[in-house]
């Protein structure tokens, strides 16, 4: 979400460490060269071979000859070196060496301050101005070296004077063409790096000497030539000395197994800020930086780190080895560099461990007072990247600590001194709403936001709205603050990337704000850009079009769905859980795009193994909500992934699920349905209203019985009526009348609710009722009473087919029953009624000779070899029903004989019990003088199946004698009382579910 890495401006030395200290040693005690290979003794004053030689071991009872390396402070290096006017050159460059190692044990810059005030660095300055010009070629660079280094803890005058006349003394060597040593001339570039005043006095020296070393480079250490093109890159001159540093960099990297760790970090400091080296060779500096990782220093390893920062590589050991060092090293870190090393961290990717996770938030927690706006914006930033959330007593001082910061400075100099920019600002907000928390100080943070939004750019208003959108805190959205940020982002709507354009999209719609110019200005910007979306981005764009409802870019929409559609078929990448989004947001926006949703079908079907809860959700409902057919194979994988989720689904997820399935018809077997029941049955209580009565309507719609779930919905509408809304109620009384379970009490509720004006009828929520009471023969509630009458306050048009279906089932009952007008349908209704009645085919009832047609031609001819003359689909109530079979005989009571095939759609598939259309069939065929024999299709299915043979024919014929026996004319013990035929026909009936 954040710009480029933060580049730290530490340079990479070169000889300030053993290696230095060896040579100085080596200068110190050997014959004194001028770089040209001459001593610079004469031959007088050589002595003799005949002098004796001192001996080179003391005796035990002499103390031993101080040297400078025995220095610890900065006041021994008198004592050490002795009288200054006896030194020579290398013993000059000794102390100052000396002196630099002793201002690097320091602690603190007061502590440097302290130990340069000594009188022997004075001498020490005094004394370079005497002895430089007589200092070997080495021994100036060292010298110009280390009082570089010495300047910058200073601002001591003749430490500047000193430096510069070394400098000049060097400048001087190189006009005249002394031959320099190629490591010296790398060492004298280190040396400039550290020093502004010598970068100012020397500005043509560092090409003087790159053109020296150029034509020597191939010579060059590879020590050396890492220095020398880490130094140059710090200068900010790698740009004019561009193929200089490459080669080095090249030559370096040939090299580099048998480097430092500390000359790894300045190639990889060279190769940060270069940033175009091959990413092998990048790949095999970083497998010999993570074997010397335990020996990188703090400022090291954040060279390090910013170096590896700038490439986009996958290596996790060099990470995992970098942070072990630095778990070890944090506490020695200033807040600069330590939010520096996180920072790089999360570039890298790193997932860090629990212990450095902990270490992180205890080292920074412990100095929060020390960090500024953009050490702090880069902290939280690079948190949330690693997935570290730090706890809320964390957030909540960091941000108080922002906020006095920021009050103060706006005190003493107004907004000229803002410490918290736009770019710091918008970091902290979206920071903090990735973390989910909006700490004690986050209105504050909101209220700067929409003070200096205007000096916001694209990514940071972006920023802002998400991370106020990710924090859910409503009352934080003030409308002024989103209604600048509209007319912000319109007006600057080409300065977004794609990224930006979702992410302002998704912000807006995550807040449910209307906005409808911003949409509009998108949708322009999409469709002119439609090209460089990504497919995360697409699916961001289109979530939000579906959640704030917004139909007004269809183009957009199109020029998207095509995009998408040919990344999918050109074999483009893309993401399950963009594709289900985007499936999702079509079904919202009602935009079928049956190209689109057929590729992504056969794209997801593969991998619908790795799918998620909310994945198959979004898939499923989309397909559902938008009627596209999904095959049978698609459907198998899909539940077979849902039986292996159903103890992870969330309650929206479940209920989602149920309804698709419910919608498309797609039964998922027995055992998964069990299980989701009993997951909803167990979570009831952190579903919403909606969702419950969703679940229910599944459930019904996929003639599951769900068993005790019936009643503890029941229970939870009762306890709290007034939270089911018009379709909660619709769709609750719909499904308990549909699996042939009186909702009971739950009618008294409703009339209370509608007589209370809490819920306004609508004709779905009527026809509901009259169709319900009506199959459970309620004719007399006073419920029923109320809606019938009001069905005369209605237009006829405001009822769809659906509703007049239900609306003249109840008529049909009502009639058949004998009920009085009142009870019937108004005469306005009827006919219209009657009609869709008769448009959808539902005088059979969508019956057995539509869905098993084998078993009713089955059951005819079983009879019918049982001398049962038989007629299949013979009408019924003056041609309003359509019966399975009738048998030309009468029972015993006198009555025909109605053979009623009950399929799987009118029973339920787990408990077979009738449903709905099977009660208010027998209920008419009853009242209209049939004696009723119920064949269900499990029992028969369980006989021999769809065996021909002599035996399974048999079996059938006496399973249909056993059904036939109460109502055959001939049957034994005939009763002729209607009362104990109806009874004949109950256990008839009852057997046949047994």
């Amino acid at each position: 979400m954040l710009g480029q890495v933060n580049r730290t401006d530490e340079v990479s030395t070169s000889g300030r460490s053993e290696e230095a200290q060896q040579q100085s040693v080596q200068i110190y005690s050997s014959t004194r060269s001028n770089g040209s290979g001459q001593s610079k003794w004469s031959e007088s004053q050589r002595r003799p071979d005949s002098q004796p030689k001192r001996n080179r071991k003391p005796p035990r009872n002499v103390q031993r000859r101080q040297v400078p390396s025995n220095a610890r402070r900065v006041e021994d290096l008198a004592s050490v070196l002795g009288d200054a006017d006896t030194w020579d050159a290398a013993a000059l460059v000794s102390g100052l060496l000396q002196l630099v190692s002793i201002l690097r044990g320091t602690r603190s810059s007061a502590e440097k301050t302290q130990q340069l005030q000594q009188p022997i660095v004075s001498v020490l300055m005094r004394r370079v101005v005497d002895l430089a010009p007589t200092a070997s070629h080495a021994g100036v660079v060292i010298m110009m070296e280390a009082l570089a280094e010495v300047d910058s803890c200073s601002a001591d005058a003749r430490c500047l004077e000193s430096l510069l006349f070394t400098a000049e003394e060097f400048s001087t060597r190189l006009a005249q063409g002394q031959p320099f040593q190629p490591s010296d001339l790398c060492r004298a570039v280190a040396a400039i790096s550290l020093s502004k005043a010598l970068q100012k006095e020397c500005k043509g020296l560092i090409s003087t000497i790159t053109q020296m070393l150029e034509p020597q480079l191939d010579h060059c250490r590879p020590e050396d030539l890492s220095t020398l093109a880490a130094e140059l890159c710090n200068l900010g001159v790698y740009v004019q000395h561009a193929p200089l540093v490459r080669r080095a960099v090249q030559l370096a990297l040939e090299g580099a197994s048998a480097m430092s760790a500390r000359h790894l970090a300045s190639l990889a400091q060279a190769c940060g800020v270069l940033g175009n080296v091959p990413k092998p060779h990048m790949l095999v500096l970083a497998a010999y930086l993570e074997r010397a990782a335990p020996q990188l220093r703090p400022r090291t390893l954040v060279i390090v780190l910013q170096a590896f920062a700038q490439y986009n590589l996958d290596v996790p050991e060099l990470a995992a080895a970098l942070a072990d060092t630095a778990e070890r090293q944090l506490h020695t870190l200033t807040p600069m560099r330590l939010s520096m090393a996180l920072f790089a961290f999360a570039k890298m990717n790193l997932v860090p461990r629990p212990s450095f996770a902990q270490c992180m938030v205890r080292e920074t927690e412990r100095r929060l007072d020390q960090f500024d706006a953009r050490s702090f914006s880069s902290l939280l930033w690079a948190f949330s990247r690693m997935g570290v959330v730090p706890p809320a007593a964390y957030l909540d001082r960091a941000s108080e600590v922002m906020e006095r910061r920021e009050r103060d400075s706006l005190q003493r100099h107004g907004d000229r001194k803002a410490r918290l920019t736009p770019r710091n600002l918008s970091t902290i907000v979206w920071a903090l709403g990735s973390f989910g928390y909006a700490p004690s100080r986050m209105h504050i943070l909101m209220d700067l936001a929409e003070e200096r939004l205007e000096q916001c750019n694209a990514q940071d208003l972006s920023n802002i709205l998400c991370g106020l959108a990710a924090c859910e805190r409503p009352d934080l959205a003030k409308p002024s603050l989103l209604a600048s940020a509209e007319l912000h982002a319109c007006s600057m709507m080409t300065a977004f990337s794609p990224q930006g354009v979702s992410n302002v999209l998704w912000a807006f719609a995550k807040l449910e704000a209307r906005v409808p110019t911003l949409l509009e200005a998108a949708g322009a910007e999409v469709v002119r850009r439609a090209e460089e979306f990504s497919a995360r981005d697409m699916a961001e764009v289109l979530w939000a079009f579906a959640k704030l409802g917004h139909n007004g870019s269809p183009d957009a929409v199109e020029a998207l769905i095509a995009r998408m559609e040919y990344i999918l078929r050109s074999g483009g990448p893309w993401v399950l859980r963009d594709l289900a989004s985007m499936v999702w947001s079509l079904a919202v926006l009602e935009q079928p795009a049956p190209g689109f949703l057929e590729a992504a079908r056969q794209v997801v079907q593969p991998r619908l193994g790795t799918a998620t809860g909310r994945d198959l959700t979004d898939l499923l409902w989309g397909f559902a909500k938008l009627g596209v057919p999904t095959p049978a194979a698609f459907l198998e994988l899909c539940t077979a992934r849902v039986g292996e989720l159903s103890g992870l689904l969330a309650p929206r997820e479940l209920s989602t699920l149920l309804w698709a399935y419910g919608k498309l018809q797609a039964y998922p077997g027995v055992e998964i349905m069990e299980t989701l029941v009993m997951r909803a049955r167990l979570s009831l209580d952190k579903h919403a209203p909606h969702g419950i009565s969703t679940i229910a309507w599944a459930c019904a719609a996929l003639l599951h019985h769900p068993g005790e779930l019936l009643d503890a919905i029941a229970a939870d509408v009762a306890r709290r009526p007034s939270d089911y809304g018009k379709p909660d109620w619709t769709n609750v009384i719909w499904a308990f009348t549909r699996l042939g379970r009186s909702p009971g009490r739950l009618y008294a509720l409703l009339a209370d609710e509608i007589e209370e004006g809490r819920i306004a009828v609508d004709p779905k929520l009527m026809s509901t009722i009259i169709w319900s009471l009506a199959i459970f023969q309620s004719f007399e509630s006073p419920l029923y009473d109320g809606v019938i009458r009001s069905l005369k306050d209605w237009d006829l048009s405001c009822f769809d087919a659906e509703c007049l279906r239900r609306l003249y089932q109840a008529h049909l009952m009502a009639s058949a029953l004998r009920r009085p007008a009142s009870a019937q349908l108004p005469e306005a209704f009827q006919a219209a009624a009657r009609a869709a009645w008769a448009a959808s085919g539902a005088a059979g009832d969508g019956g057995s000779g539509s869905e098993r047609p084998g078993m009713l031609a089955d059951v005819s001819d079983s009879l019918a070899r049982l001398g049962l003359a038989n007629s299949r689909g013979a009408p019924a109530g003056g041609g309003v029903l359509k019966m399975d079979i009738c048998l030309k005989l009468r029972d015993r009571c006198g009555r025909k004989v109605a053979v009623e095939i009950l399929t799987p759609h009118k029973m339920t598939r787990n408990t077979h019990q009738p449903v709905s259309r099977v009660l208010y069939r027998n209920a008419c065929l009853r009242a209209w003088g049939y004696a009723i024999i119920s064949v269900p299709w499990h029992e028969w299915v369980a006989l021999c199946g769809s065996d021909k043979s002599r035996r399974a024919q048999s079996a059938k014929e006496d399973f249909l004698l056993r059904l036939l026996a109460p109502v055959l004319p001939d049957a034994a013990a005939a009763k002729d009382s209607d009362k104990v035929c109806e009874l004949d026909e109950g256990v008839i009936f009852a057997k046949s579910q047994l």
